[in-house]
């Protein structure tokens, strides 16, 4: 019974992470340089520059809809990596570390 509860605790504690996460990158995405380290699929780890500011993002890869967040927005961000100049993009439940790196002004 105590097994159970506590996997229980732990699949809402998962849920709210993800939620957590992905309501810091809609919010500020936009507004900010952020930094996030996240699980690959594959299990290596990867450590990542990103926004989602139409103003750090060059005019021929703006995006051709409003959203920049991904398609499956829920379970994933899409995100421009400020270092590899590209689109790319991370699971809210494989994130270790999220934190904003610099406001833009």
């Amino acid at each position: 019974m105590q097994e159970e509860h506590k996997k229980e605790t732990s699949e809402i504690n998962a849920e709210l992470r993800e939620t957590l996460f992905r309501d810091t990158v809609e919010a500020n995405a936009s507004l900010s340089k952020m930094f996030v380290k996240f699980t690959k699929k594959d299990g290596t780890e990867r450590e990542m520059e990103f926004t989602t500011s139409p103003r750090l993002i060059p005019e021929n890869r703006q995006p051709k809809t409003i959203s920049t967040i991904s398609s499956n927005k829920k379970t994933a961000a899409r995100v421009w990596d400020l270092n590899v100049k590209d689109w790319r993009s991370f699971r809210y439940d494989s994130i270790i570390d999220m934190h904003i790196r610099e406001i833009l002004s």
